[in-house]
């Protein structure tokens, strides 16, 4: 990956509202970057592997499979993995994996 000058970190149009540039962001990835989708999919596999395989194993089979309960069981293990990593828990994890 090549490096980002501060001239490509310059904003070049008025600020938008954050609700906005979320959607634009997820748009561009989601249509012209499947490398930037494929490394976000990858670094959130990664910590759930890290954080809790058997569970991880689990949410994964039930996205796979296209169960209503994904969503919900997604979120939950994400915000587990968001007060850990805060904790320096998953950090911690990751060094000694």
């Amino acid at each position: 990956m090549g490096s980002v000058s501060e001239r490509d970190l310059r904003p070049r149009r008025p600020a938008l509202p954050e609700d906005a540039m979320f959607r634009l962001w997820r748009a561009a990835i989601k249509d012209d970057h499947n490398d930037v989708a494929d490394e976000i999919i990858q670094k959130v596999y990664d910590d759930m592997m890290v954080f809790d395989r058997t569970l991880a194993e689990d949410v994964i089979d039930l996205i796979i499979r296209r169960n209503s309960a994904a969503r919900n069981a997604f979120g939950v293990l994400f915000k587990d993995m968001q007060v850990f990593q805060r904790a320096g828990f998953l950090a911690s994890a990751k060094m000694s994996a």
